[in-house]
């Protein structure tokens, strides 16, 4: 219960719940009521729990029931339970969903992969804590149609602390050079870091002055991106 509490302190919320606690469905809806499909890549999903339960064994799965694909795994006892939750790709079309104005008008192409690793949670009488483990997230050929080109590739690793995601983003290659870390909570989401043309397109500085105004830092000619 505290684990659902949790998640339905986000931005996204249980909804048409239906069965037991032992075989149950519900979809997923955003907190305004509309469909997450804009964003997660499934929206209907099935759960269920073994009896084991009252042995003290915990064992959940949950599928997508559009086609049937295992998306979480719970495993453990009460005290302690691994959590495994598979691979997500998302179209690059989708990131306009979570970005703020006026970035959340560029229209974009390519795939996102994110990719969680085995979490633990540790569980006692009064919170459950993460451990330390990094969300991978990989933004391959992110592209639009305001520059010909792919801008490039990049990495964002996450960590969870402290009921926060905190996160950094770095270039893996491409013409536009992002850096910086942000931090997301149920209340906000934040970012601060720069972009850079490292291949001196002119083209690519017309799409720049899109994101922000330009500065120097270290001699180097660079768009600061803060929201």
């Amino acid at each position: 219960f505290l684990f659902v509490n949790n998640i339905n302190s986000s931005p996204i919320k249980f909804k048409n719940l239906n069965g037991t606690v032992w075989n149950a469905s519900f979809n997923l809806v955003l907190i305004n009521g509309s469909s997450v499909i804009n964003f997660l890549d499934c929206e209907y999903y099935k759960w269920s729990l073994s009896k084991l339960i009252f042995l003290n064994k915990v064992k959940l799965r949950t599928i997508c029931a559009q086609n049937n694909r295992t998306l979480l795994t719970v495993e453990g006892n009460f005290e302690k339970v691994k959590i495994n939750l598979n691979k997500i790709n998302l179209d690059n079309s989708k990131l306009s969903f979570l970005l703020p104005s006026p970035y959340n008008a560029i229209e974009f192409s390519g795939i996102t992969n994110i990719s969680f690793p085995e979490i633990s949670l540790n569980i006692d009488k009064n919170s459950i804590t993460l451990n330390d483990e990094k969300i991978s997230i990989i933004v391959t050929d992110l592209s639009t149609n305001l520059f010909p080109s792919n801008l490039g590739t990049y990495k964002i690793i996450g960590n969870y602390a402290d009921k926060n995601i905190k996160y950094s983003v770095e270039t893996v290659s491409g013409s536009l050079s992002v850096y910086g870390n942000g931090i997301i909570n149920h209340k906000m989401h934040s970012f601060s870091g720069y972009a850079e043309n490292v291949d001196d397109s002119p083209k690519l500085d017309n799409f720049m002055n899109l994101l922000g105004s330009w500065e120097n830092l270290n001699r180097k000619k660079i768009i600061k991106l803060n929201f």
